[in-house]
């Protein structure tokens, strides 16, 4: 049981920070008793009598780190998931990247969480409407904007005197799609117009980053 210690724990997942956290801190806040609850340590099934029946019980963001057997983790939470819609509970999944459509195991997974929820919270229109291909019940889907999206504003005229920054976020899992738009700029941006790139990755990300191009890195950490 990680309840008490929530609020202290320090998380580098995005998801964490926004979503876990503030879903605690607001439940709280309506006075409902809640509990974290830490599962898959071994993946098996004597870790489910760790549950109890609930009121509600809410999926946030559920993929496996890399070094965990995706076969294993999938199965596992879709059975966490069956015990506790069997057991009366309302499920609610918080679908915040669309991966329900991958062929892959976590794609499996997520096709159960939907299927079997009761609710479902999207953070825009798009993520709602492929919310919907899998849930049984479509019109259960509410779409709560993120505030951390942006929303998409006019942009200013450019000047070859200024070259355009941009930045970039993401994994080492996601340098191809880095590499695209690299591709794209260098091939249809004005010859006389400059452009400033500035990535954010991790360390693996950095070392594959310089493989592919070459690239000067100032202060990377």
């Amino acid at each position: 049981d990680l309840t008490s210690q929530v609020h202290q724990y320090k998380s580098s997942v995005a998801s964490d920070r926004l979503q876990i956290k503030p879903l605690i801190q607001a439940l709280n806040a309506l006075n409902v008793k809640v509990r974290a609850i830490s599962l898959n340590t071994e993946f098996k099934l004597k870790e489910l009598d760790r549950l109890h029946k609930s009121d509600l019980c809410i999926f946030t963001k559920m993929r496996p780190d890399s070094k965990i057997d995706h076969d294993s983790f999938a199965q596992f939470n879709s059975c966490c998931a069956l015990k506790m819609k069997r057991e009366g509970s309302k499920l609610i999944t918080l679908y915040s990247d669309h991966i329900s459509h991958l062929g892959q195991e976590d794609g499996e997974l997520y096709k159960n969480l939907l299927f079997l929820s009761d609710h479902v919270i999207a953070p825009s229109k798009t993520l709602q409407s492929y919310a919907s291909i899998y849930s049984s019940n479509p019109k259960n889907i509410t779409t709560i904007v993120d505030p951390s999206l942006l929303k998409r504003s006019h942009f200013k005229r450019l000047s070859t005197k200024e070259p355009i920054r941009m930045i970039w976020f993401g994994s080492a899992s996601n340098l191809n799609y880095l590499v695209k738009l690299v591709s794209s700029l260098n091939q249809n941006i004005l010859l006389d117009q400059r452009y400033i790139l500035t990535i954010i990755t991790s360390q693996p990300g950095i070392k594959a980053l310089r493989d592919k191009f070459s690239l000067i890195f100032h202060g990377c950490s």
